[in-house]
């Protein structure tokens, strides 16, 4: 006896689900959702740095230099930077910062070792692998490289954990 009123609010259920995704789903896919508003925020970063879609397409065709690499490595930083920021602040909404900066600190110290203990036991296993860091130009550069990245890092690291609740 009921089920013609559960084939009516089950046939108003769906006409209402198609007329309001009809209507409010391009306003939120198009306005409010937060993978469109990251995507925008990432393209607007690109412009800046790269320049327009045409200037992009012609540095991907160049060939390999240090002002495409230096253009790549900017965007891609600035990038993480947003990243990092935005992940943040988003964790701070569900737990204090100064809880996140105590963790920061551990965080800090792990990963700023664990290098130095995975070259270690690198070096034990396999010392030829190792020893190319130091004997190799490459290696050398790689070895700059990577000590100048781990010092950005710490920097890094330690500004986040200094931040005051």
């Amino acid at each position: 006896q009921d089920f013609i009123y559960l084939a009516a609010l089950l046939i108003i259920c769906a006409y209402s689900l198609f007329l309001f995704t009809a209507i409010f789903g391009r306003v939120w896919c198009g306005f409010a959702c937060p993978q469109t508003v990251y995507t925008e925020i990432f393209m607007w970063i690109e412009r800046k740095i790269e320049g327009s879609r045409s200037a992009r397409m012609r540095l991907d065709r160049q060939p390999a230099s240090i002002g495409k690499f230096l253009r790549k490595t900017a965007k891609h930083l600035v990038w993480a930077a947003v990243a990092l920021w935005t992940g943040y602040t988003f964790v701070g909404y569900f737990t204090p910062v100064h809880v996140l900066t105590a963790e920061g600190r551990t965080s800090a110290w792990i990963l700023g070792l664990l290098p130095f203990v995975l070259g270690g036991v690198i070096s034990f296993i396999n010392p030829a692998s190792i020893e190319l860091l130091f004997t190799d130009e490459a290696g050398k550069q790689l070895l700059f490289f990577t000590l100048f990245m781990m010092l950005l890092g710490t920097y890094w690291m330690y500004r986040i954990s200094s931040i005051k609740a």
